[in-house]
């Protein structure tokens, strides 16, 4: 800013030193032109006085763009210069990010790597504690007395047999109770579509219909026992519980819909596609 003032108070000296040179050289050539020439100077236009006035004005105006166009191109250079000082800075700062993020990653590496040994390393020493403690406690230990082989038979009999009569209880047990009401075919409305229970697909619902399950209400009326009867009769243990049977069935008995059912009606379900 500084220099364009300085060249336009230059360009202005040199306007007013051009257009005072220019008067005083067009009046000392008028005062010759009317000393050699019998005209009147007032009605009688010199044009060389008018010709140099506008060369003057001509040296102001040429001054002053040439001035204007030196600043322009001062600020287009600042301006390139910071840009480009910018884009340097940008990628300075990404290297630097990108080298400490390296430095992080490595070290992170390192106290893995160094989590890991030491891992290993408390699991060997574990185990040659383990291998020591063993080794103490075997040698410890008193010697037993050998029984006889009548006596050992008989032991491990009487063992097994407990065991066998553990199993059937367990079995009669997990075997529940069979529900009230089982139909040897559906009844005159037609069955139930089953495989829009969650959990029952085309094997299952033809399964259910072979110990009698027809329709919604008669799964709906199921208690724990009868869950656990089902589970045995289809080999699906807990699937029944699992997927809460019992629940979806007393909606679909009321005519009510879950979002399952939804998607069965819309064919969007493969397990419960027959074949």
């Amino acid at each position: 800013m500084t220099t364009l003032l300085y060249l336009l108070v230059a360009a202005l000296a040199f306007f007013v030193i051009g257009y005072l040179l220019a008067r005083i050289g067009c009046d000392s050539s008028g005062e010759r032109y009317l000393s050699q020439t019998p005209v009147d100077p007032i009605t009688e236009d010199d044009k060389r006085c008018e010709d140099a006035d506008i060369n003057a004005r001509k040296v102001a105006v040429a001054t002053e763009e040439r001035a204007k166009a030196a600043e322009a191109q001062r600020l287009l250079d600042e301006e390139t210069a910071a840009k480009v000082r910018a884009e340097e800075e940008a990628e300075a700062a990404r290297k630097a990010e990108a080298k400490a993020k390296k430095e992080v990653e490595a070290k992170a590496a390192q106290e893995k790597a160094a989590k890991a040994k030491a891992k290993e390393e408390a699991v060997a020493k574990a185990k040659t504690k383990t291998k020591e403690k063993a080794k103490t406690v075997s040698k410890a230990e008193p010697k037993v007395k050998k029984e006889p082989k009548s006596q050992v038979k008989e032991k491990g009999t009487t063992a097994k047999k407990a065991v066998t009569t553990k199993t059937a209880t367990d079995a009669e047990e997990n075997k529940g109770v069979a529900p009230q009401g089982l139909l040897s075919a559906p009844r005159a409305g037609g069955k139930d579509n089953l495989t829009r229970i969650k959990g029952i697909g085309v094997k299952i619902d033809e399964a259910l219909n072979g110990i009698g399950i027809y329709h919604f209400d008669q799964i709906a009326a199921w208690t724990e026992e009868n869950m656990a009867w089902a589970d045995s009769a289809l080999s699906f243990p807990g699937r029944a519980k699992r997927d809460d049977w019992v629940g979806q069935a007393k909606l679909l008995a009321t005519g009510k819909e879950t979002e399952f059912s939804k998607r069965v009606d819309k064919g969007e379900v493969s397990s419960s596609k027959k074949a």
